[in-house]
C-alpha cells in the first residue's frame, strides 16, 4: 500500500497503482456544483472549468420557468427512500453482510485478520455489542405459551392469562430476571437466551420420550 487513511473503525490502506483507471467515474453535476460553491479554494479551482449544474432553472422567452424538467437528484433520492420505507414497513427485513474471505480469490480460503478487519469497518461488531446490551429477541405471549408450555404444564394450566403463564415458565426454569423482560404483549430476551430456551425445551422433550418408552416396555 502507498498510503493509509485512519477511519473511525480502523486504518484502511490504499494502492496508487492504476489509480486513475480505477477512479475515473464521472461526478454528478449536482455534486460538482456544490463543490464549486464551497469554501475550499483548492476544490473550487480544480472544478473551475466544469459547467456544473445551475441552481436556478432556465427561463424561456416569455420570462417564465420551463415546466416538465427532469427530476433533480434530491427528488429522485427522496422517491427511492419513500419506496424503500414502504417496503420495510410491510416486511420483516433481515440484513446479510458479505465479506471478502481472502485476498487471493481462493475457494475455501479464510484469512481471519482480513475478515475481522472488515467486520470492524462495516460496523458489525459495534452492532452486535449494541444488541447484547438490549433485548433483541422477542416473542408474543400466545406464541411463547404454545412453544414452552411443556416446561411447566401444570403451572401453566393454572395461570390466569398468557402473560402469567410465561412468567410461571420462566420462574420454573429459574432464568435470571436480568435476561428477560415482560412487556404488555410480548416477552423480550437478551441475545442468546432463546437458544438456551430451546435447549431446555429439547431436554424436557427427551425426558418425556424416555418416560413413554419406559412405560411402553
Amino acid at each position: 500500500a502507498h498510503f493509509a487513511v485512519n477511519h473511525y473503525a480502523a486504518t484502511v490502506s490504499y494502492n496508487l497503482t492504476n489509480w486513475l483507471e480505477k477512479n475515473k467515474d464521472p461526478l454528478n453535476d449536482t455534486i460538482v456544483e456544490m463543490i464549486k460553491n464551497g469554501g475550499n479554494d483548492l476544490l473550487v479551482q480544480c472544478f473551475a472549468d466544469h459547467p456544473g449544474q445551475p441552481a436556478e432553472a432556465k427561463k424561456d422567452d416569455g420570462g417564465r420557468k420551463k415546466k416538465g424538467g427532469g427530476k433533480t437528484v434530491s427528488s429522485y433520492f427522496k422517491h427511492q427512500l419513500d419506496d424503500l420505507m414502504t417496503t420495510l414497513y410491510k416486511t420483516e427485513p433481515h440484513f446479510i453482510r458479505c465479506v471478502v474471505p481472502n485476498t487471493h480469490k481462493m475457494p475455501g480460503g479464510v484469512e481471519p485478520g482480513l475478515v475481522m478487519h472488515q467486520y470492524q469497518c462495516n460496523g458489525v461488531l459495534a452492532g452486535i455489542a449494541i444488541c447484547r446490551k438490549g433485548f433483541p429477541n422477542k416473542m408474543t405471549y400466545p406464541e411463547f405459551k404454545s412453544r414452552y408450555n411443556i416446561l411447566a404444564a401444570k403451572a401453566v394450566a393454572k395461570a390466569k392469562n398468557d402473560k402469567a403463564a410465561a412468567n410461571v415458565v420462566l420462574d420454573v426454569i429459574k432464568l435470571d430476571k436480568e435476561k428477560y423482560r415482560l412487556g404488555h404483549t410480548k416477552v423480550f430476551f437478551r441475545a442468546g437466551i432463546l437458544g438456551y430456551m430451546e435447549e431446555v425445551r429439547e431436554d424436557r422433550i427427551g425426558m418425556v420420550l424416555a418416560w413413554l418408552q419406559a412405560g411402553a416396555r
